[in-house]
């Protein structure tokens, strides 16, 4: 008797020690959203999975005694005993922002280069460290600089003799983009890149008061001259042109055109919501 029972002691002995667990969760940030591509490994092992789409994740492990460790990229590791739980829940909390830099020498330079990348990639020792909160709605790959933004080239028109060229055109159409650009630069403590700055877009972004025109004239023509603060030999004139103000009440019914952009390119914080 005392040997059957000795038996089914060992029985259940190693079929408690042999049987594998399984542990499931969902990871969250700090904002209560889930995150995917979060590696779950069981420390000391090569044991690991991958959260999917979801954040969930279900991973095999030896006995209660194994401890996962949860990390990412951007995000402070998380560790968790297993013990008697068979589902762990997780939040990870934001890592500070470490910025490297090659060859960096003023503000304005690190600036300008991420305004305007380079096509040589010139790694080197010198980097700066910074920290900060990381923006969840930004993706961050630092493989390949996705920033494609680039503006064309100003040219200076330079001094015309009146005499040879005596051909003024003006244009009607009111762009502002300008203002709206630079400012953007300014707010996030960045230098405007030169040919981002529009002298005429800045000063199209106000409106003025100009008298309306007479008769039948389309517009009115309104001038300003002045000496140039940067040299008092030169003169600048303004011409602005004020078109006729049309009564609102009197005007046919307008349509309007929705545009559904789902690329993905204006989830920035700092473009349109």
């Amino acid at each position: 008797m005392k040997s059957l029972l000795a038996i089914i002691v060992l029985s259940l002995t190693g079929l408690g020690s042999g049987g594998s667990i399984f542990v499931t969760g969902t990871v969250y940030d700090q904002k209560g959203q889930t995150l995917s591509g979060i590696e779950v490994l069981e420390k000391g092992s090569k044991n690991s999975v991958l959260t999917d789409v979801n954040g969930f994740y279900s991973i095999e492990i030896n006995d209660q005694k194994s401890i996962l460790i949860y990390s990412g990229k951007g995000y402070k590791k998380q560790i968790r005993k297993v013990g008697v739980n068979k589902v762990i829940d997780v939040t990870l909390l934001d890592a500070p922002i470490e910025i490297v830099e090659e060859d960096v020498e003023s503000l304005q330079e690190i600036v300008i280069s991420r305004a305007r990348p380079s096509k040589k990639s010139d790694r080197s020792s010198s980097y700066f460290k910074a920290s900060g909160a990381v923006q969840r709605n930004i993706t961050l790959d630092y493989g390949q600089d996705w920033n494609t933004e680039e503006y064309s080239t100003i040219h200076e028109n330079g001094f015309k003799k009146v005499l040879d060229k005596p051909l003024s055109t003006f244009s009607i159409d009111v762009d502002a983009a300008s203002y709206s650009n630079v400012r953007r630069f300014i707010n996030n403590g960045q230098m405007p890149p030169k040919d981002a700055v529009r002298i005429e877009e800045m000063i199209n972004y106000f409106g003025y008061n100009y008298d309306q025109p007479k008769g039948y004239d389309p517009f009115s023509i309104n001038t300003e001259v002045s000496s140039a603060p940067w040299n008092d030999e030169h003169m600048l004139v303004q011409v602005g042109l004020q078109g006729k103000k049309l009564a609102m009440e009197n005007l046919p019914p307008s349509n309007i055109v929705f545009l559904l952009d789902v690329s993905g390119s204006m989830s920035a914080p700092n473009k349109l919501p």
